[in-house]
């Protein structure tokens, strides 16, 4: 059995020296003084056979003592190995969504465990994240995942005290038979259908779930909803005059680490393009910054994007807004956001042509085109361009 044991709650004077002994009492078997940078004292141990052993805990300067030198000892076990997988090892025609569960706890009185759950295609290759440092032992429903597919998965529990354990990797088929219920949207109202307002009268309306920003109508600048669609009743239609970029966008969660795709149908004005832009909601930065659909002709057209939740992220945003010409409108329908567990995609490697390279000028200024930039072009308001300062823009 292998034990943590340790120091911690150290008062202001406190730096321990921690020490271990065998049965006899007289036999030093492991020690420790500074653990990971503090002043405090860690051991991993594990105990070759069953009996009474000793630990001493004293101060590394055998001179101070008195006020301020007090401290916390413990003796913990890991958690136990997570164990009885459900759904069970080698598991085949395992219907969606599908809830992970299996056995966990601790021997030690009073801890709290967390767990970890990891999911793949491939055991222990590119796996992602589905549950982290969760009190259940459950994870779920995950819904999105390909028919008829294997997967496999594996749970990390993790003690008060930092010990781990981690179970084994467990494998599952899933059925070939597409669910009959329809498993809850990361993006509701994902197609627009659910609206306030009246069809075409180039007056903004409301979309349930969505939010709106600068639908100043007065302006001409509008997004309301239109029968120019992709699928159902309705889409999307933005438009600009005279004012700023409308943008109407959602808010929803992710898993840090997770891969993400997102897919959405979109036509153009016939001459200009709509966009579109994925940001971390929790740390208020680009995942994908605002860029063109490329989606220029007036028929719908489904694009789609990978992205990757960012360490730390709990919640993202996705964007639509006008294309940067005025009187251009464009629009969009059908909005899909789902976990990717697919292969990793590497680009097929070209061969490139052997040229005479063309002598270049030596460029001694970043971003000299002004390409990497924040905000969204021509709509009245300042934005920030990498490299550059601003000044009096008031």
């Amino acid at each position: 059995m292998t034990y943590t044991i340790q120091t911690s709650d150290l008062a202001a004077n406190a730096d321990t020296y921690l020490e271990l002994y065998d049965t006899d009492g007289v036999t030093l078997l492991a020690s420790n003084d500074d653990a990971g940078g503090s002043l405090a004292s860690t051991l991993e141990w594990t105990a070759p056979r069953t009996g009474t052993y000793t630990i001493r805990v004293r101060h590394w300067n055998p001179n101070v003592s008195g006020c301020g030198t007090g401290y916390t000892v413990s003796i913990s076990r890991p958690p136990y190995t997570p164990a009885g997988p459900s759904p069970a090892h080698d598991a085949t025609n395992v219907s969606l969504p599908v809830t992970l569960s299996w056995a966990g706890g601790t021997p030690n009185a009073g801890e709290i465990v967390t767990y970890d759950v990891y999911l793949g295609s491939q055991p222990g290759v590119s796996w992602s994240i589905v549950c982290t440092d969760t009190v259940q032992t459950t994870c779920g429903p995950i819904s999105m995942l390909p028919l008829g597919t294997d997967f496999y998965w594996q749970v990390i529990a993790r003690g008060n005290h930092g010990a781990t354990s981690t179970g084994g990797i467990w494998h599952f088929r899933t059925t070939a038979v597409a669910p009959t219920a329809t498993p809850t949207p990361m993006v509701p109202n994902a197609s627009f259908e659910q609206y306030t307002g009246t069809l075409d009268d180039r007056v903004s309306d409301t979309f349930g779930a969505w939010s709106r920003w600068y639908t100043n109508d007065p302006a001409g600048d509008h997004l309301e909803a239109s029968t120019t669609r992709s699928q159902g009743e309705v889409g999307v239609r933005i438009v600009r005059l005279t004012g700023s970029c409308p943008i109407v966008d959602q808010i929803f969660k992710v898993v840090p680490g997770q891969p993400y795709q997102l897919a959405f149908d979109t036509a153009g004005s016939g001459s200009s393009a709509g966009r579109f832009q994925v940001r971390d909601y929790t740390h208020n930065t680009d995942i994908l910054p605002v860029q063109s659909t490329n989606v220029v002709g007036t028929s719908y057209t489904a694009v789609s994007r990978l992205f990757v939740a960012p360490a730390g992220a709990t919640k993202a945003q996705v964007r639509f807004t006008c294309a940067p010409a005025l009187n251009a409108p464009v629009y969009f329908d059908n909005v899909t956001i789902v976990p990717y567990f697919g292969p990793t995609v590497t680009p097929t490697p070209t061969r490139t042509p052997t040229v005479t390279p063309t002598p270049t000028r030596l460029v001694l200024v970043n971003n000299p085109g002004f390409e990497t930039v924040t905000g969204i072009p021509d709509d009245g308001l300042s934005d920030d361009f990498a490299g550059w300062s601003r000044w009096y823009i008031n």
